[in-house]
């Protein structure tokens, strides 16, 4: 028998329903082989019977499972026990996190991408769920991700989900109260939906809206909400769990992505979803050091509803210039991306794309001279960006170089000592020199790479 497939994830619900597509990649490459999933066991006996075909296991079942011998291990999870885990762990092949004589190490250009997001993810464009799979795909070619097809309504029925894993990434209880007022006043009814932590807030707003049997927060089991997400025709949501099972259940989805979350990285990432976001230069942070979030002031109720009902009558949705509405897509390599509803991109969404483009071509650089493209429409339009980045770009290759030729053991990078719009590529050289204990090797092609970003500020 086929050696099995592991894949550790051991974070929340919404995190294990973003691996499924990762789950459905490896059933297509690996065919006979077994997949073994470590999870938290509250959320996948629920979610087994709408999983792809895989083994659940606990983390309780760690030590055992290191014991047996693996074609593939990937750990999605930054979890300790895990890490120390994948150490052990005897595969040919590994991707993620793992420790080595104490020290955090990751395995996969793309892994390590994404642990170098953390606090530095301003210019980030890609989504988790293709970052847990990109590395399976070394020349990103024959990347064509399934997703689950849109369900067809037509019963005016509305999800909202009111709840997120923290209260600065959901609306306040006066919001749900408007929307949901105002939804009904247009002929659509609305459900309630979240989890016990939910209960009082549904119980808020259904009395508020004289509706009490709206209110489902707390009363459904996961397999329950499943059936119940199934029927609705949009689902109105912050960033969440239910968000994510709607999306992998084929509903159609308005994305509220306030507080600090990244569209990007954690919003619906199937086709054709809607997801809002404030008009905020800081909108996508990784925490917040605004008092009392002031991205959440920048959704109004009749500004969603009216977007709402624009997205279930097929409409042209008409846009708070408050907010930035995106289409969530897919580009030609087949990887999740958003395309902006009447915006036109700014310099943080124009340098978006020459890092998203320049990453892309590190891999395949046939895909380079779109970045190269995408750093000309900065010299055109902001050229004051452009002169800093090729300036900055010139002193950190001279100081690379320097600390190359002199051996020097106390040189770093860090992506504190740049502007915003080099962060994403300084934070990922930066940990890219520390996962290689800054050897020689990972020096010069630090170089390497330094020089061929300056090549993109060259027409």
């Amino acid at each position: 028998m086929p050696k099995p497939l592991l894949i550790l994830q051991m974070q929340r619900m919404g995190d294990l329903i973003l691996s499924f597509p990762l789950v459905l990649d490896l059933l297509k490459k690996y065919p006979n082989h077994p997949i073994w999933v470590v999870a938290e066991e509250i959320f996948f006996t629920p979610l087994t019977p709408l999983a792809p075909p895989v083994s659940f296991f606990p983390p309780e079942a760690l030590q055992k499972i290191a014991l047996e011998k693996f074609t593939l291990a990937i750990n999605l999870s930054f979890r300790r026990e895990a890490c120390a885990v994948m150490e052990k762990i005897q595969a040919e092949e590994k991707f993620g996190p793992y420790l080595k004589n104490g020290n955090l190490h990751v395995n996969g250009f793309w892994h390590l991408y994404r642990q170098s997001l953390t606090q530095n993810n301003r210019h980030n464009t890609f989504h988790w769920a293709d970052l847990y799979r990109l590395d399976l795909y070394p020349n990103l070619k024959s990347y064509s991700p399934k997703y689950t097809a849109r369900s067809q309504g037509g019963e005016k029925r509305i999800a909202l989900v009111l709840g997120a894993s923290s209260p600065d990434k959901h609306p306040k209880p006066a919001f749900w109260i408007a929307l949901a007022r105002q939804l009904m006043q247009a002929s659509f009814m609305p459900f309630l939906l979240g989890g016990k932590k939910e209960e009082v807030l549904g119980e808020t707003v259904a009395n508020a809206i004289q509706v009490p049997k709206a209110n489902l927060c707390g009363k459904l089991g996961l397999t329950a909400l499943a059936n119940l997400v199934k029927t609705v025709d949009l689902c109105i949501t912050p960033d969440t769990g239910p968000m994510h099972l709607a999306n992998w259940l084929g509903i159609p989805i308005l994305n509220l992505s306030m507080g600090p979350v990244r569209a990007y990285e954690t919003g619906p990432y199937s086709p054709n979803q809607t997801i809002l976001w404030p008009n905020m230069s800081c909108a996508g942070c990784w925490q917040c050091h605004q008092r009392h979030f002031a991205c959440k002031k920048k959704f109004h109720p009749q500004a969603v509803t009216n977007i709402a009902v624009a997205i279930l009558k097929n409409q042209e949705l008409a846009i708070d210039p408050k907010l930035i509405a995106a289409k969530t897509c897919l580009d030609e390599l087949g990887i999740a991306n958003l395309e902006l509803y009447n915006h036109k991109p700014n310099a943080q969404q124009s340098i978006d794309l020459v890092w998203r483009n320049f990453f892309l071509g590190l891999i395949n650089p046939n895909l380079l001279p779109k970045a190269k493209d995408a750093m000309q429409v900065i010299a055109q339009n902001y050229p004051k960006v452009y002169e800093h980045i090729h300036q900055k770009l010139k002193t950190i290759l001279q100081i690379t170089l320097h600390s190359l030729n002199k051996a020097d053991k106390n040189f770093s990078l860090s992506y504190h000592s740049v502007s915003p719009s080099l962060r994403l590529w300084i934070g990922f050289l930066e940990m890219y020199l520390q996962n290689n204990n800054f050897s020689r090797e990972s020096l010069k092609k630090v170089c390497s790479w330094l020089a061929l970003s300056l090549e993109l500020l060259t027409f």
